[in-house]
């Protein structure tokens, strides 16, 4: 990722003050930014935005209810201790952004993120991506040789965050990897940032649809500052 794409991330998520921290919104550049987890993806990159339509906590009830993201007022687990406090109770996105195609609801584009308790420390990503994949698609058995490359496929996501990228019948995922995320309050915490596809079969103009959301969406270190209102 070039410095002036990195400048970029940064005046985004700091301007991009009109929604709650882990609701996100969409800018007047069509960029959609979340604060609280620190990421944003450029929908007018590809066209993005002429094919798909972003769920946002302003437009949920345009979409049939099968298809809405759902907008909740519960805890998330900030600092990554395995633990849901009622301080930490936010209001937020699930999955964090969703683009739903514009000529068939059955195809979904979402970019969740999982914060990785601290239990968990000793999982390395590639093997708790690799497992994830096992269960999934083989249902737990283990291919001959032991081997699952190259079904899991190694890969890179600006600003040169490791991805691991695996399909099963009717998705594509792609799981990132935010191992030192600073937080609120300073804290450091493990995110995995997961763009999955979803249709009824995935065929290669999807394939590329999912890339294009992958090469527009940029990760950042940290989440934007806090306001007061926003601090614990």
């Amino acid at each position: 990722m070039t410095s002036r794409a990195a400048c970029f991330l940064v005046l985004a998520l700091a301007a991009g003050c009109t929604s709650p921290r882990y609701v996100g919104s969409v800018g007047r550049d069509r960029t959609f930014v979340n604060r609280g987890y620190g990421f944003l993806v450029r929908l007018d990159h590809a066209g993005l935005s002429e094919r798909f339509d972003a769920l946002t906590a302003d437009n949920l009830t345009a979409f049939p209810p099968r298809v809405r993201s759902a907008l909740k007022e519960s805890p998330v687990d900030l600092d990554g201790d395995g633990f849901l406090d009622p301080t930490e109770t936010t209001r937020h996105l699930d999955p964090a952004l969703r683009l739903v195609s514009r000529t068939s609801t059955a195809v979904l584009i979402d970019v969740a993120v999982q914060i990785v308790p601290k239990r968990s420390k000793a999982t390395s990503f590639d093997a708790m991506i690799r497992e994830e994949y096992r269960l999934r698609a083989l249902g737990g058995v283990t291919p001959r040789g032991g081997s699952l490359t190259p079904a899991v496929r190694t890969g890179t996501v600006a600003p040169g965050f490791t991805s691991l990228t695996y399909e099963v019948p009717g998705e594509i995922v792609t799981a990132i990897e935010q191992p030192e995320f600073r937080a609120e309050e300073g804290l450091s915490r493990r995110q995995i940032v997961r763009v999955i596809l979803r249709a009824s079969k995935v065929t290669p103009a999807l394939r590329e649809e999912h890339q294009n959301v992958l090469d527009a969406l940029i990760l950042n270190r940290r989440g934007s500052f806090e306001t007061t209102q926003e601090q614990w």
